[in-house]
């Protein structure tokens, strides 16, 4: 993180609690085709609406589920498309490839005493960050801090970084609660979500975000 104070005089700072947060907050776009995206987005033909990745970092109600490993760590989400993250912690360092442009893009974590550090990159740019349409480009890099101050409750200190559209580094806090599983119930665990059920107009139908193509009537819409 040392390495944003270095060039950059100003950071924006959020504290993300839910999705009402997220939905009002505006990102510092600093890079004329980035406005230019984002008012030819203006919200419409959003990707999650046809079942495709909301990427790392954008909000969704829905819960998610750790799955610890020594050399792994898994992020479920049970909104979306059943998306998950790999932070890989066993010393590897980015190699991107295999795969150099994802939409989660590709995490390397590592141990800071009781803190998770994940730093993320290799990003491609069809993920936005809201529901308005504001876009990233593939050069963004996120740097993740994840603590647990206290039994039931889970933060994670956010630091994104793009110079293709921010205009200078972003930082966001996001705190989660921990859901207790009812074994009798089945209530606190990931459930079934079907988005790409009879998706006929999402990557089939040639849909590309902000243009129009694509887009139409779908399940999710009726």
């Amino acid at each position: 993180m040392e390495e944003f104070s270095a060039r950059d005089t100003e950071v924006s700072e959020w504290n993300v609690r839910g999705l009402a947060d997220w939905v009002n907050l505006t990102f510092p776009l600093g890079m004329p085709e980035a406005e230019i995206v984002k008012a030819a987005n203006s919200g419409k033909d959003d990707p999650e609406r046809v079942c495709l990745p909301n990427g790392a970092v954008r909000v969704n109600p829905l819960p998610y589920k750790i799955v610890q490993r020594p050399e792994t760590i898994a992020l479920l989400w049970e909104g979306n498309t059943h998306s998950y993250r790999r932070f890989f912690l066993d010393g590897r360092a980015h190699t991107l490839d295999i795969e150099p442009e994802s939409w989660t893009g590709q995490s390397i974590g590592k141990w800071d005493n009781d803190t998770l550090v994940v730093d993320t990159v290799g990003f491609n740019d069809k993920a936005w960050f809201d529901r308005r349409g504001t876009p990233h480009s593939e050069q963004l890099h996120i740097v993740e801090r994840y603590t647990r101050p206290n039994y039931g409750t889970l933060v994670n200190d956010v630091v994104l970084e793009d110079p293709g559209a921010l205009a200078h580094p972003v930082k966001l806090q996001f705190k989660a609660r921990l859901m207790r599983p009812d074994k009798q119930t089945g209530t606190g665990d990931l459930m079934e979500f079907i988005c790409n059920e009879d998706n006929q107009y999402g990557s089939a139908g040639g849909f590309r975000p902000g243009t129009g193509a694509g887009n139409g009537t779908n399940i999710n819409n009726r």
